[in-house]
């Protein structure tokens, strides 16, 4: 199909589904693809645009490499090793969608023949057109608003292996270190029931963020007082049992911190 290009650019921004700030109010779904392949396959998309504001807009959306440490998710211009961005091919560069309404942006994933399992990351930035003026005290910046779609693409097979090294208290807080030893990322999700020193009954989430290929990452879990945040320092000893998910199974957790 002729009229599909791919292009980057560079920006740094939080991971957003929706942006409502001078010169923009736009909003995206989904919020990311978590999409399989085999090699020499086109994978076909679709990404919704809306337009929250009073007037027509113009959104200039373009493609990106990205990694994330820690908590820091940064963007790159420039093709970062192994990057599958020359395989991912856009509808066009800029889109207008009419006030108070959306449009759909086609996107196209070109994996090559004989692609080794592994997974294709990068990331849909959608970008204001047109900036605005924004006053911070006496000074007025023009000022972009920006959407970042993360996409993961496993191709060939490729997948997560978890594994929970250990859970611990550190600092007041519950937390579980997770270590992939696969070639694509992974999460977990769950709950889990404790007991603290004092004696609270609460509930534990555990964090979303996902788990890279070769990644030991340390996840939180978020304690939950009658289903509010408890934001206090938990006391020692803390009991905490139950299954956390992921893809391919579970991990059953009965541990005293």
């Amino acid at each position: 199909m002729k009229w599909f290009y791919s292009f980057a650019l560079m920006v740094f921004i939080p991971f957003s589904t929706s942006v409502q700030a001078s010169g923009f109010s736009g909003a995206v779904s989904p919020p990311r693809y978590e999409l399989s392949a085999n090699p020499g396959q086109v994978v076909r998309q679709v990404l919704t645009v809306y337009n929250m504001s009073n007037k027509d807009e113009q959104y200039d959306i373009r493609s990106s490499d990205w990694s994330l440490r820690g908590d820091n998710l940064s963007f790159s211009e420039a093709l970062t090793s192994n990057s599958c961005r020359p395989w991912v091919k856009l509808e066009r560069r800029k889109i207008t969608v009419r006030k108070a309404d959306k449009r759909k942006f086609r996107f196209e994933v070109h994996v090559p023949p004989n692609t080794p399992a592994q997974e294709c990351r990068f990331a849909l930035l959608v970008e204001g057109k047109e900036p605005a003026p924004n006053k911070v005290g006496a000074l007025s910046m023009p000022v972009n608003g920006r959407l970042a779609v993360i996409v993961y693409l496993a191709i060939g097979g490729a997948e997560p292996q978890l594994q929970v090294s250990s859970v611990r208290l550190a600092g007041g807080k519950a937390m579980l270190q997770v270590h992939n030893k696969g070639n694509a990322h992974g999460r977990l999700q769950g709950e889990l029931a404790g007991v603290d020193g004092s004696g609270k009954v609460l509930d534990f989430s555990v964090s979303s963020m996902p788990v890279m290929p070769g990644e030991t990452r340390m996840l939180q879990l978020t304690p939950h007082l009658n289903t509010k945040r408890y934001n206090a320092a938990l006391r020692s000893p803390v009991s905490i049992k139950g299954d956390l998910y992921w893809s391919k199974g579970a991990f059953a957790i009965d541990k005293k911190l």
